[in-house]
């Protein structure tokens, strides 16, 4: 079962609010689209079905937020506020409150346009200020999803591991790195001081 939270917030241009049940026919869309899947799995490029996904937003849903990411009121797109659950990242910092941040733009037509920008922003401010993360850390970004790079470096991200990998999708073999990212609550505090990014709680 999806459990639904209480927090929304509001940018400039996106809304994040609390995916739920009825979000799930939305989602199944993005997760049959190919190039989505190029960009965000590994090997299986294949169209996911309301059963594939469905285990995925319940786990997300129990161990952080997850929201749906709307502009011009309609969803575009999912990000999830999550307690890091990688046990080796952890134990590379041990002691310190960490999060990571799954997002993705499902609606190709705000691709490149900033807005997956402004929603982690948005969730930078609430887990920095409201749950007190120490860090976000980001791993395995794929080293040909050069929109998700400029994203994580945008936002003041630094790259701490590259790995490289290789993918076989359906026979075609992709040569590519994974790259980790992370970002401490120093380099964000020094960062939104010159930035002035806030949101509102609705």
């Amino acid at each position: 079962m999806i459990r639904e939270h209480d927090v929304v917030l509001r940018g400039p241009r996106v809304l994040l609010r609390p995916f739920t049940e009825a979000d799930l026919s939305t989602a199944l869309g993005w997760y049959q689209d190919e190039e989505t899947l190029r960009l965000s799995e590994a090997n299986d490029l294949d169209a996911r079905t309301v059963d594939d996904i469905r285990p995925i937003y319940e786990y997300l849903s129990q161990h952080g937020h997850l929201f749906i990411i709307e502009a011009d009121g309609q969803p575009i797109g999912e990000i999830c506020l999550e307690r890091m659950n990688l046990a080796w990242v952890n134990e590379r910092y041990p002691g310190e409150r960490i999060y990571r941040l799954p997002i993705v733009i499902g609606d190709r037509r705000y691709w490149g346009r900033g807005y997956g920008t402004e929603a982690v922003e948005l969730l930078l401010i609430y887990g920095f200020e409201q749950l007190g993360a120490d860090r976000f850390y980001i791993p395995g970004v794929w080293g040909f999803n050069q929109r998700s790079l400029r994203l994580w470096r945008r936002l003041g991200f630094r790259e701490v591991d590259i790995r490289p990998i290789v993918l076989d999708r359906r026979g075609r073999i992709d040569e590519t790195d994974e790259i980790d990212f992370t970002l401490t609550r120093a380099e964000w505090e020094a960062r939104r001081s010159r930035r002035g990014m806030t949101y509102e709680r609705t």
